[in-house]
């Protein structure tokens, strides 16, 4: 887990760090997506850049694995927000953000990875190469019965865990994302499981 610095910080400085990780064309479409959406967000303050900031605290929350207490003992927004307030807002953007993420990831076709491939500076090495694919695995929240003898327990993460693999091509754009499934399940058995993907012609 990780651990908030000891001190606050300010709310800028949690943007800063989340603007390493996320560039404002994310999270510009991000809001631009859900501005457009009934949302319910809870406060006692609302400034204008309210549902910028909520959104901002939901992918620090995200990206540094910090619970909503941590948060709101942590982070001075400049303005009045609960903890309550902080979970609930954060629980409703990544629910509706759901639907942002299924218009990004568009699977394409040959062409377009060829294109994406040809445009790349990934050198000759890979010149006949046009999709990557790779597993990775997201820790859970610990509960009874997650040990290591359990198909939740990843080796990788040394805790509980789910896995997700995700077709990728030359620019590291996520075209297919399958899962969450057993960490222990290996890359290979889930390739020959989904054979049948792999072998559809118009995708050769």
């Amino acid at each position: 887990m990780y651990k908030l610095l000891e001190m606050h910080i300010l709310f800028h400085q949690m943007r800063e760090e989340v603007e390493e990780h996320v560039s404002d064309e994310v999270i510009n479409s991000m809001l631009s997506y859900l501005s457009k959406l009934e949302i319910t967000l809870w406060g006692m303050e609302k400034p204008r850049n309210f549902l910028r900031d909520m959104l901002v605290t939901m992918l620090y929350k995200d990206l540094k694995n910090i619970g909503v207490v941590k948060l709101h003992e942590g982070v001075c927004y400049g303005y009045k927000v609960s903890k309550n307030s902080l979970m609930h807002n954060t629980d409703v953007i990544r629910e509706k953000l759901y639907g942002w993420a299924k218009e990004q990831i568009v699977l394409g076709n040959k062409n377009t990875w060829n294109a994406a491939a040809r445009n790349s500076s990934l050198g000759n090495q890979v010149k006949d190469t046009n999709l990557w694919i790779d597993s990775t695995d997201f820790p859970l929240a610990e509960r009874n019965g997650m040990g290591k003898s359990s198909e939740y327990w990843s080796f990788k993460l040394n805790s509980s865990g789910q896995r997700f693999m995700t077709l990728q091509d030359a620019h590291s754009r996520v075209l297919k994302v399958w899962g969450g499934y057993s960490p222990k399940l290996y890359d290979g058995h889930f390739l020959r499981s989904h054979r049948d993907f792999w072998c559809k012609d118009d995708r050769r």
